[in-house]
């Protein structure tokens, strides 16, 4: 007997929409037309790769983001016992000072990318400012200016204090320079920094411009606490003082 075969019924293709067969066309160009060998070798591994790698890179995001908070976390930690020192420091403990200035240097050195690093890098400036390492806070106020580009909440201040630093090391062109600048920035302690300034050049001859320093003080800070300082000083060299208008006090209002 012959074996019948029935023969398969033919299956009719379905024509797609067009917006499918638009996606479906997508699809097969990626991966390489139906039933290519070249199309499974080369196209499928691309696609397997972009989705695994994108994957990583969530994962490593995920991860260093993580670490980031968490050294973060251990630099405020630093900061807070830092600034612990600082205060024993303040009313004269030298052990605290040493204390202080090994926290500071473990986050500046350790944990520079942090929020804490600037914030360390200016108390430790302070630091060595007060312990004559006159060199390493000048190091130290410089770096925290550069880094921030002159506009960083610390750079007045630290402007303010590279000045004094440079006094101390007797470089005064230099001084004036880091005062005059400080005197620009409101967000510091400018009539401080001016007031600074002008004494300096007063003790090397130059009136004119001492005078200059002393009278912004005058007519931009006049509730300054320099304010009488200037204004003496402005006397001493021969300058006049901008009259101040006392308010009366207002009458008593009539009663009816």
């Amino acid at each position: 007997m012959k074996e019948i075969r029935k023969k398969a019924p033919k299956v009719q293709a379905v024509e797609e929409p067009a917006s499918a067969k638009a996606v479906s066309d997508r699809l097969r160009g990626l991966v390489g037309a139906s039933g290519s060998g070249e199309g499974a070798a080369k196209g499928m591994p691309l696609i397997v790769y972009a989705v695994a790698a994108g994957l990583l890179l969530i994962v490593l995001a995920a991860v260093g983001w993580w670490l980031y908070q968490r050294q973060d976390f251990q630099a405020l930690r630093l900061e807070e016992k830092g600034l612990q020192s600082l205060a024993r420091a303040d009313a004269g403990s030298t052990e605290a000072a040493k204390e202080a200035a090994g926290a500071f240097e473990q986050i500046v050195g350790g944990y520079s990318w942090t929020g804490s690093s600037e914030r360390a890098a200016y108390y430790l400036a302070g630091l060595k400012a007060r312990t004559g390492e006159a060199d390493k806070a000048v190091e130290l106020y410089q770096g925290i200016i550069r880094k921030s580009g002159g506009k960083g909440d610390l750079a007045s201040l630290s402007q303010l204090g590279l000045g004094y630093a440079l006094v101390s090391k007797g470089r005064m062109d230099e001084a004036i320079a880091a005062f005059e600048s400080a005197g620009k920035d409101p967000r510091g302690i400018p009539d401080m920094a001016l007031f600074e300034a002008a004494r300096i050049r007063q003790g090397r001859g130059e009136r004119e411009k001492a005078l200059e320093g002393y009278k912004k003080i005058e007519a931009e800070y006049p509730q300054s606490a320099m304010i009488q300082a200037a204004r003496q000083r402005i006397v001493a060299l021969g300058g006049s003082i901008a009259e101040t208008k006392e308010k009366k006090p207002s009458a008593p209002a009539e009663k009816n």
